[in-house]
């Protein structure tokens, strides 16, 4: 587990929830008051709270961590085994666990990368990448609306989709990408609009304007891949060290396959015992 858990109070502003994220580049924070955890708040909560009809005209500086955190969050004990603690991360789908005493005291943070570590450091050649991955990741065009980028994400646990252009991988988005894009909710359906406009040779004609940020404006380019017959091990310390959550798996040098991710070896930890 992580001890020195960065904490908020649920009376924080979602501005200073973001900054702080930003600020040590974790995903998630456990809302403490009076030194007992009171809920959680993720780049998810703010991906989705952003997007309300509600919240979205509203300042980030208005909004308050209580009210969109996940309250009475699902926590372990420090004698709490690390299999466990991976099958209880992938019951609920959650991506960290506050780590209590017995008097519900916060001591420490359990995380995906937390886990990720753990398998790294021992059990690094048990598998391969293409025995943990997912050979069907979701996939956007380099045109698609955040609305579509959103649905694909929300097919499978680990909330990741792989850009395409064609058969070609160009990038991958993530939770973090789009947390804090912020456009009208009417507006997420519909990323351009048609306008006549001037076409070459003096002709005039319908020209699409981009009005929305789509895949290809937010997506990572080019990122860093694995392939199937890499050690799972290896492809954790290639997260560890880049600090990222997913790579591509490409077989013959360009031929996209697959998708691993810090969900896949959770997957495997929840059944081992090291």
């Amino acid at each position: 587990m992580t001890e020195n858990v960065v904490t908020i109070s649920p009376n924080d502003t979602l501005m200073h929830a973001r900054n702080t994220m930003l600020r040590y580049g974790i995903g998630r924070l456990v809302v403490v008051e009076d030194g007992l955890v009171k809920g959680i708040i993720t780049l998810t909560d703010i991906m989705y709270s952003v997007s309300l009809p509600e919240l979205y005209y509203k300042p980030l500086i208005d909004i308050l961590v209580k009210d969109v955190m996940t309250p009475n969050p699902v926590t372990v004990k420090e004698e709490t085994s690390l299999k466990e603690a991976c099958q209880i991360m992938l019951k609920y789908n959650i991506g960290g666990l506050p780590v209590v005493n017995d008097e519900g005291v916060l001591v420490g943070i359990f995380t995906r990368t937390d886990a990720l570590r753990a398998y790294a450091e021992n059990a690094g050649d048990i598998y391969t990448v293409g025995q943990a991955m997912d050979i069907d990741p979701p996939r956007v065009s380099p045109y698609s609306s955040l609305r579509k980028i959103i649905e694909s994400m929300e097919t499978k646990p680990y909330m990741k989709t792989l850009v395409v252009d064609g058969e070609s991988l160009v990038g991958i988005i993530t939770k973090k990408d789009i947390a804090f894009v912020q456009i009208p909710p009417k507006m997420l359906d519909k990323p351009f609009v048609k306008r006549d406009s001037v076409l070459p040779k003096g002709k005039t004609g319908g020209v699409r304007f981009y009005i929305v940020p789509v895949a290809i404006d937010i997506m990572t380019p080019n990122p860093i891949t694995t392939m199937p017959d890499d050690d799972l091990g290896r492809a954790a310390e290639v997260m560890l060290e880049n600090r990222i959550g997913g790579l591509p798996v490409i077989e013959g040098g360009e031929r996209l396959v697959g998708l691993v991710t810090k969900h896949h070896i959770i997957e495997k930890l929840s059944s081992m015992n090291i």
